[in-house]
């Protein structure tokens, strides 16, 4: 599969003989456990699993099986940008709402 020019999931790679970046291009979105996932929010487990049960319709589910057989529920990158943006309250200093992006001036 070719990765695609608009992929917002990339970075850039050095070549160990010339040292010329290689820049790359993910295919795919990454994944994410809900123990590194509480980490980026931030929340705790219990609070996550919590309201991905009251929004599964919005966040499918989606595993992967450990070497104990242990299922481990996995969130994509742009899910935890949403449940970010949807738990943060972001205000200025005088106390007004704001949007994540805005520095004040």
């Amino acid at each position: 599969m070719e990765p695609t020019d608009n992929s917002t999931y990339g970075g850039a790679a050095f070549c160990p003989n010339c040292s010329s970046r290689l820049p790359y291009v993910l295919p795919v979105e990454p994944l994410y456990d809900l123990r590194l996932a509480c980490m980026i929010i931030p929340m705790t487990h219990t609070a996550l699993r919590n309201y991905l049960w009251r929004h599964r319709e919005e966040f499918p589910r989606r595993y992967r099986q450990d070497r104990q057989k242990r299922l481990h529920r996995l969130l994509s990158a742009s899910e935890i940008h949403r449940i970010r943006n949807n738990r943060l309250r972001f205000k200025d200093v005088d106390g007004n709402k704001r949007e994540p992006g805005y520095l004040g001036s």
